[in-house]
């Protein structure tokens, strides 16, 4: 959740980024090897993908509903296995690490 709350927050600050990320997080979670999940995975993060502020990816506040902050923990674990799976290929996402 950590990772996912990172970029998250890089792409509130960086909108370049945000618009440079998007489609290769879409990409990224359409690889998924069942496509009824690839879609769940996408359709959890449309708001995210239209706009970097969406309170989605946000964490909840305390009085929220537990699904609600599950929901939320599965969009940054989400965002945080694309990190992991594209710090190594993409220069871009090494540089935010460091």
């Amino acid at each position: 959740m950590l990772l996912g709350g990172f970029i998250v927050a890089q792409c509130r600050h960086k909108p370049d980024l945000h618009k440079a990320v998007a489609s290769d997080i879409k990409d990224y979670l359409s690889e998924h090897p069942k496509p009824d999940i690839a879609e769940q995975n996408i359709a959890a993060l449309a708001g995210f993908f239209a706009d970097p502020h969406d309170a989605g990816v946000s964490d909840p506040n305390k009085d929220a509903s537990l699904d609600a902050k599950k929901a939320c923990n599965h969009r940054q674990i989400l965002l945080g296995t694309w990190l992991l799976a594209r710090k190594d290929d993409n220069l871009a996402i090494a540089k935010l690490i460091e």
